[in-house]
C-alpha cells in the first residue's frame, strides 16, 4: 500500500459553495499502483463525497473516506481522476 499526495481543483472561486461550507472540485490526475492505496487531500479539511474515475478503463473506483484521506480499495493500477465535495 502506498500514499499518493494529491490536490484539488475547485470548480470555481467565485461560486459552487454552499452555506454549509461545502465546495465542488476536481482531482486532476492521481497514482494507484496497488489495491487499498491512499490519497492525501492536501487542500481539503474534510472530504464529504468523491467520486474516483480510472483513466485508462473509466471504471468508477470504489473507496472509503477517513477525513481527507480515501482509501482506494479495487485492484486496478494507474491514474486516476475525482470529483469531489469537501470542506
Amino acid at each position: 500500500m502506498t500514499n499518493a499526495n494529491v490536490t484539488v481543483e475547485r470548480l470555481s472561486e467565485n461560486g459552487l459553495v454552499s452555506s454549509s461550507g461545502y465546495k465542488i472540485g476536481v482531482i486532476s490526475s492521481g497514482a494507484k499502483v496497488a489495491q487499498n492505496d491512499t490519497w492525501t487531500v492536501l487542500n481539503v479539511d474534510e472530504i464529504v463525497y468523491i467520486n474516483i474515475t480510472d483513466d485508462s478503463t473509466g471504471v468508477v473506483d470504489a473507496n472509503t473516506i477517513s477525513s481527507n484521506v480515501v482509501t482506494l480499495t479495487n485492484a486496478s493500477t494507474g491514474a486516476a481522476t475525482g470529483f469531489i465535495v469537501y470542506k
